[in-house]
């Protein structure tokens, strides 16, 4: 076995980091985008609300996973070959222990969603956890060794092989076993990459009180995901519930744009910051710059693609899927808080780079009841009053998440607002540029793909014009990530 502190001296440079990880992430996003495409023409509505409801179980189990500590092993300074065991044990019990309980639960969830055509695909869902826990600890030393390169390749193979599976069952008639299929394969072929990746072999080297740690610090990460959770699938949970599958597929469909960006864009940064900021941990300026940067740079490039998002939805709609139409004003009004959740992305690594997974959780726990209790409220409104609901909810706990955060790192609030602004202010222009546009010329009546093309345009010159004018540093650390500037290699201000 290699040595437990397994990685490379020679770690890469933050940006050839992100560089790798975007890589992946755009080859990821651009195959489920294209995959999302395909299916949305193949597929009813319905079958995108049975597997809606079936991600509500296997995400809620999803979170629990966390106890298998694969941050945490991120986290720690040294690690030895007691601690890697210990944690390949711990993470393969609670694999076990999750994939049984979702086969249990798939009899209730499909009584509770009233849809006897949930039950057998969630038991064969269950395997995903058995497979996923084995490569949890190599997966972990690969980010600890922040060796990117490995990791966007394996990433970048498992989604192509989903999408190949779940496209090729679908145009055969395969409905929703399409896609429970495609998870399974694309899961099989994560694990397995990881084992070729970085090879390791765990012993009997297992000791009680190094599990007592790896659980202890997974168990507060784990709350803090599971509360998580409900922000963000309580909504699924109550529309599936209380107005089917259908509603569920109309939101789900709206959600998957909205929050699209957020996870891959969001994914990128989060995957490399995790090692980042724990190397940086005792240095709370850098740690501040590093992190307001990342924020900025999120934003550089999601808010843009949301604005026009919220703006184009009903022409690209309207001439793409006509019987996707109910869901965008949806899409819409969800906008803004997938502008909010890409930068709340952030904070996790914060408090696992500091060590205070416990504040984690209680931040996790008021956004989740905040959450819940916003759903419980607006559906009584409909799937539109959920929709509402979601984006009041998501900006209302922001505030304390990001207070509460920035206090970790002696960061002022004020600092974050101000390097903010210029992205915000290039936004609202941008999105007051294509709404004027969209109007003369008669987009919402007559929709052609011509003239979309040319608002989307006019509307991303306008909003790179004002961003360059402005300067923000972000985009400089933009132009690092993509090569254009690797001779400058000074300490990033958080201004």
């Amino acid at each position: 076995m290699n040595s437990p502190s397994d990685v490379d001296a020679r770690h890469p440079s933050v940006y050839s980091s992100i560089r790798w990880t975007s890589l992946a992430q755009g080859i990821v996003a651009a195959s489920q985008l294209a995959t999302g495409v395909v299916l949305f023409k193949l597929l009813p509505v319905e079958v995108f609300g049975i597997v809606a409801m079936a991600h509500v179980v296997t995400g809620f189990a999803d979170q629990l996973r966390e106890l298998g500590t694969r941050m945490a092993l991120v986290q720690r300074k040294e690690i030895t070959p007691e601690v890697l065991d210990s944690a390949f044990v711990v993470n393969l019990g609670v694999g076990l222990v999750l994939g049984a309980g979702v086969w249990l639960a798939a009899p209730w969830a499909a009584a509770f969603y009233r849809s006897e055509g949930l039950h057998a695909p969630l038991q064969a869902l269950s395997a995903m956890f058995v497979i996923a826990s084995l490569g949890q600890v190599g997966r972990a030393l690969l980010t600890r060794g922040m060796q990117f390169g490995r990791l966007a390749a394996i990433d970048v193979t498992a989604v192509l092989v989903e999408a190949s599976v779940t496209i090729t069952l679908a145009a055969a008639g395969y409905g929703v076993w399409s896609f429970i299929f495609g998870e399974l394969a694309m899961t099989l072929a994560a694990t397995v990459g990881v084992w070729i990746a970085r090879p390791w072999w765990p012993g009997l080297r297992v000791r009680r009180d190094e599990v007592r740690s790896l659980v202890g610090f997974g168990a507060n990460l784990m709350g803090f995901n599971v509360a998580n959770y409900f922000l963000t699938n309580a909504d699924r949970l109550i529309i599936g519930r209380v107005l089917g599958a259908e509603a569920l597929g109309l939101y789900a469909f709206a959600q998957r744009l909205t929050l699209f960006p957020m996870r891959s864009l969001s994914g990128v940064l989060v995957n490399v910051l995790v090692p980042r900021f724990a190397r940086e941990q005792d240095d709370l300026h850098s740690f501040a710059a590093h992190f307001v940067r990342a924020c900025v740079g999120i934003a550089l490039l999601s808010f843009p693609v949301l604005a026009a998002l919220a703006v184009l939805i009903d022409p690209l709609v309207a001439l793409y899927a006509p019987k996707w139409a109910p869901a965008a004003v949806l899409v819409a009004l969800l906008c803004p808080a997938g502008m909010i959740q890409s930068l709340t992305r952030t904070v996790g690594p914060v408090f696992v780079a500091r060590g205070r997974p416990d504040l984690l959780f209680r931040v996790g726990m008021l956004a989740g009841v905040v959450a819940l209790c916003g759903s419980l409220l607006g559906v009584y409104f409909g799937v539109i009053g959920v929709a509402l609901a979601f984006v009041v909810t998501t900006a209302l706990t922001a505030i304390p998440t990001f207070w509460l955060t920035l206090s970790q790192i002696s960061a002022s609030p004020r600092l974050l607002v101000r390097a903010l602004e210029p992205v915000l202010s290039a936004t609202i222009v941008t999105t007051l540029v294509m709404a004027g546009l969209r109007g003369v010329l008669g987009l919402g009546d007559e929709p052609s793909w011509a003239r979309l093309g040319v608002v989307a345009l006019l509307g991303a010159a306008s909003y790179w014009g004002f961003v360059v004018l402005r300067r923000p540093p972000a985009l400089d650390d933009l132009r690092r990530v993509a090569g254009v500037r690797e001779a400058a290699r000074s300490e990033p201000s958080a201004n």
